[in-house]
């Protein structure tokens, strides 16, 4: 192999170990993940076990990684002299890195995370330390407890992130819950407390044999001398077995009459209702017909004396005007009679001429039809006259 192919493959594999590490650097720079929206929470107990790396869960689903750990103090504090630091010098601050697909729904669209951080938290969103088994990977748990029992801590600084309040942890709780126990059962007074329980026995045996034990005897005699009253009472028991049937037999033939007379009175508030509620329909329909009523006696009314205002405007000149009319009548008949015979008169005496325009006109009409067709034929001649007549020729 020639050295040029050599030199080919050293410049090859170097090229590929710049590849590979300029690769690693941005990787695990983070340029080329996903930013992630910052959250914050404050945490007033040991955090053993969580550290920068560790999973966000949000109900068992991881959502996000711690980013940082630190004191409150380091970052909300300008020196341990200062009431921050003297409140909350020994609380932890972590920050968070959350998936911003959190804060989207189903469709992709964002939503504001602090609106919907807020809104979470007044539901009881809070962040806790949780562990898998016993003793496995600590990381951040988000879930809801029980607003009441963890209230919100509002710290006195402003956050330089959205913040999400904190809970104890289970593990604390339960160290925190056997520390009192333990606390409790050293500031009591075991000692004087056995002294008064074996103080208490012998007060009970004591009691028990002098007491107990002859109520126990006398209850004993007693029942011995009952012994006879108890036959006696069972052959009068005896005795009393038809009577009883008896009676039983009564109640069975009564029961229906007792179940009818039940429903009847389970039933009788309702029909006392419905009755009223028939009776209260009936009093609000006949003042609703009344009031109708009423309305329509008043419109007959208005109605009566409108008709009585139009008869005395109108009826009675119309009526005067006929009469008047009726007595002019004769004489317009006579009048039209005697035009209509100097009518007549008029049209027999001028029937001939009537019949000579008659004739005229028809002439006329003739006329007219034949200029018309000759005009249709020769119409040069109607508007031109006769023509010009011919040249001679030389």
């Amino acid at each position: 192999m020639s050295q040029t192919a050599y030199f080919r493959i050293g410049v090859f594999v170097v090229a590929a170990l710049v590849i590979g590490c300029v690769g690693i650097v941005v990787f695990g720079s983070g340029a080329m993940k996903e930013n992630g929206i910052i959250l914050e929470t404050y945490l007033d107990e040991s955090i053993q076990g969580l550290a920068v790396g560790s999973p966000v869960k949000y109900r068992g689903v991881q959502v996000g990684k711690v980013e940082s750990i630190d004191f409150v103090y380091l970052n909300y504090a300008e020196g341990s002299g200062n009431d921050v630091y003297d409140k909350f010098g020994k609380w932890v601050i972590v920050q968070m890195s959350i998936s911003p697909k959190v804060f989207s729904d189903k469709y992709d669209k964002p939503h504001d995370p602090a609106e919907v951080v807020q809104k979470q938290v007044d539901q009881g969103m809070r962040v806790r330390l949780a562990s898998q088994g016993i003793t496995g990977v600590v990381y951040l748990e988000i879930d809801y407890l029980d607003p009441v029992r963890n209230p919100v801590f509002k710290p006195e600084w402003v956050p330089q992130n959205l913040y999400v309040p904190s809970a104890p942890s289970t593990a604390t709780r339960l160290t925190d819950s056997a520390e009192t126990v333990v606390n409790s059962l050293a500031d009591a007074r075991l000692d004087v407390l056995a002294k008064d329980v074996d103080k208490l026995v012998n007060e009970l045996t004591r009691a028990v044999q002098e007491d107990v034990v002859p109520a126990l005897d006398r209850i004993n005699g007693a029942l011995a001398d009952l012994g006879p009253t108890f036959k006696n009472v069972a052959a009068a028991s005896e005795d009393l077995g038809p009577l009883m049937k008896n009676a039983r037999q009564i109640t069975e033939d009564l029961a229906p009459a007792a179940r009818d007379l039940r429903d009847a009175t389970v039933k009788l508030p309702d029909t006392v209702d419905k009755v009223n509620k028939v009776a209260s329909r009936a009093d609000e329909t006949l003042a609703q017909v009344a009031a109708e009523v009423n309305e329509l006696s008043g419109k007959l009314s208005r109605l009566i004396d409108s008709l009585q205002a139009a008869m005395d405007r109108d009826l009675d000149p119309t009526l005067v005007a006929i009469h008047q009319t009726s007595k002019e009548l004769p004489q317009a008949l006579a009048s039209l009679k005697a035009t209509l015979r100097r009518v007549d008169h008029l049209v027999a005496g001028e029937q001939d001429d009537v019949n000579s325009v008659v004739s005229n006109l028809r002439t006329v009409t003739r006329d007219i039809d034949e200029l018309s067709g000759y005009a249709k034929k020769y119409p040069a001649h109607i508007l031109f006259g006769n023509p010009p007549p011919p040249r001679e020729r030389r």
